[in-house]
């Protein structure tokens, strides 16, 4: 009778087993299908931008990456962002602590594309560009209608090649203009130290991203202590 009993209760609880995994096999499904369900839309739409809108995009990638993009806006979460590969690449070149261009940090100001910072040594740097100037025009483009990423994207190019830069001072009634040539420069991660009163220590780190920030930052101490 015993042994009938054990049998029977693996019976059950296999049974029960199989209908579990049954159970979680169909939820598994209809999730899939729930988010297969927006894809194609997604895909639907873009069928229709590419045959029928009368500029339609110049290619699926560019449509793909602006989809990615609206559904990671949608999240509002300032720390989410979707990177395509050519921002990926710049992302890249930060860490790394170099770059190839002009060495113009840029910020959009009331409207105006305005210099936050020049990196020191860089080529911006060495023709007198200074913080809030406004940049109006990169070789024969004015950037007043322009984001900020396709600034960025005028101002970086092959080593060696020439830029015409148009900025505007606040205290200049005529613009002035520029002619740089792109080539590497370094980007620091702290650009700023000050000792105040002999006790309190002002560091300022312009960027996380690149590799050895807190190496950097323990030797700015280390200075700073020196001084006291």
């Amino acid at each position: 009778m015993t042994h009938f009993l054990s049998i029977a209760t693996l019976v059950i609880m296999l049974l029960s087993s199989l209908t579990t995994d049954l159970i979680a096999q169909k939820k598994y499904q209809r999730a899939g299908e729930k988010r297969k369900r927006p894809r194609s839309l997604i895909y639907e739409f873009q069928n229709i931008l590419l045959d029928h809108h009368i500029s339609p995009p110049k290619s699926n990638k560019s449509v793909t990456h602006a989809a990615i993009n609206g559904i990671v806006q949608s999240l509002n979460d300032p720390y989410a962002r979707f990177l395509n590969p050519k921002q990926v690449a710049i992302m890249k070149r930060n860490i790394k602590g170099t770059d190839v261009g002009v060495g113009l940090k840029l910020g959009i100001k009331d409207g105006r594309c305005t210099v936050i910072t020049t990196y020191p040594n860089s080529p911006a740097s060495l023709a007198g560009i200074q913080s809030l100037d406004i940049i109006e025009r990169i070789d024969d483009t004015s950037v007043s209608d322009l984001s900020l990423p396709e600034i960025n994207a005028l101002l970086r190019g092959s080593e060696g090649s020439k830029i015409r830069i148009e900025y505007r001072r606040l205290s200049q009634f005529k613009p002035t203009i520029v002619q740089l040539k792109r080539r590497s420069y370094e980007i620091p991660s702290i650009s700023r130290t000050a000792l105040f009163f002999n006790s309190v220590a002002y560091i300022k780190i312009d960027s996380f991203e690149q590799k050895g920030v807190a190496q950097q930052f323990q030797m700015k101490c280390q200075e700073l202590v020196g001084q006291c």
